[in-house]
């Protein structure tokens, strides 16, 4: 969200807008709200910091002294829970 709201896009700008409306959000703007943040970029940068965290947890992970089939065990269900896959 927070990506997405300092994009500077019209998206962004959209959000703020929404956000800063008095009252919560409506539930029936929620499916807009994600549209919004996937335009403002807020979704790309989600995945590639997802990525970056996975793969530095990957390389951490090769440091230790366990069972590589351990590692490879720990980083595949990682990386299910994370693609929502399991």
């Amino acid at each position: 969200m927070v990506a997405a709201l300092n994009s500077g896009t019209v998206a962004a700008r959209r959000l703020s807008e929404i956000y800063t409306a008095p009252g919560p959000v409506a539930e029936d703007q929620f499916a807009d709200v994600a549209e919004l943040v996937r335009e403002a970029g807020g979704r790309t940068w989600a995945d590639g910091e997802i990525r970056r965290r996975l793969d530095a947890a990957e390389q951490c992970l090769a440091t230790l002294a366990i069972p590589r089939t351990i590692g490879t065990e720990l980083v595949t269900f990682a990386r299910c829970v994370v693609a929502r896959t399991c």
